[in-house]
């Protein structure tokens, strides 16, 4: 392989800048002013621009965010040098306003001095970009129905619950790897309702499997006879409770998959229904429901 000169360049003083560095910083009793003035030094006699990218700012703690403004405020004067951050502006802003008496959006239009705010993407083009990425996963299980299970996605509206790319993205990652790595063939949309809790509501995926008797539905010859289970009223009310965020998509979306809590009487149709959809091994049915939480535990 012949090495590309240009590059070999930039790495040959991209090092030399770094034991240059190095020198400056192990040298004891001089001051930072003065420590800093060399540095300057030996980043205006090179010709390339140093960038440093800060990513996911606003994925950090409050301390680190406010760390790491303060950090760059001390540093970003340095000569060829310059700094990306990648940030939720609102969250970020919070996180200051603790350290800045309420002024953090204030404090980051000091430090960021050309601002790009990225357009946000529309829910409509974030399903669409969802549901061709769907279609992409291999599934092992071919008995596992994929077009019933892209249909299901969409009158659900399932892509609902994510906020961003970065959400989407997240899910998909997860999702493919799981549903390859269960042993049973569970039916696939109850899978990812599941999987979409687990990430981004574990407090409302820990509920439900710890109430389980409230959602899945139990074969009492009394209840059908009368037509009703009895389901807590405020039982809507429980599952927003432990929901940090888009407490009604996450809400429509359990529903879908556990119709016991609709609290709806049920009809001699709607039994056969219920027949059909145990033969696809529901998570609403007690034979199925801890298949769906077997990645949870240790084999």
């Amino acid at each position: 392989m012949i090495a590309d000169p240009v590059a070999s360049v930039a790495m040959s003083r991209a090092s030399s800048i770094i034991n240059n560095f190095n020198k400056l910083l192990s040298v004891e009793k001089k001051g930072l002013d003065e420590i800093k003035n060399e540095i300057n030094t030996a980043l205006l006699n090179i010709d390339i621009k140093i960038i440093i990218v800060i990513d996911d700012l606003d994925r950090l703690a409050d301390t680190d965010i406010q760390e790491i403004f303060q950090l760059v405020r001390s540093i970003a004067d340095f000569k060829n040098t310059i700094y990306i951050l990648s940030y939720d502006e609102e969250i970020v802003s919070k996180a200051l306003d603790k350290i800045q008496k309420d002024k953090g959006g204030k404090y980051i239009e000091k430090i960021v001095q050309v601002p790009i705010k990225l357009p946000k993407v529309s829910q409509e083009n974030l399903k669409d970009i969802f549901i061709k990425k769907l279609k992409t996963i291999h599934i092992k299980h071919e008995a596992l129905d994929k077009d019933e299970f892209i249909k299901k996605i969409k009158e659900n509206n399932f892509a609902d619950a994510f906020k961003s790319i970065r959400d989407m993205e997240r899910f998909l990652n997860t999702f493919k790897i799981e549903v390859n790595a269960i042993n049973q063939e569970l039916y696939l949309y109850d899978f990812a309702v599941i999987t979409l809790l687990k990430i981004f509501e574990p407090r409302l995926y820990d509920y439900i499997y710890d109430n389980r008797m409230l959602f899945i539905e139990q074969y009492n010859p009394y209840d059908l006879i009368n037509n009703e289970i009895k389901i807590p009223e405020n039982i809507k009310e429980e599952i927003k409770k432990f929901t940090k965020s888009n407490k009604d998509s996450a809400f429509n979306l359990i529903k879908s998959i556990f119709p016991k809590i609709n609290n709806q009487p049920r009809d001699y149709n709607q039994l056969i229904q219920n027949n059909a959809d145990n033969q696809k091994k529901r998570i609403t049915y007690s034979s199925s429901f801890k298949y769906y939480f077997l990645l949870n535990f240790p084999k």
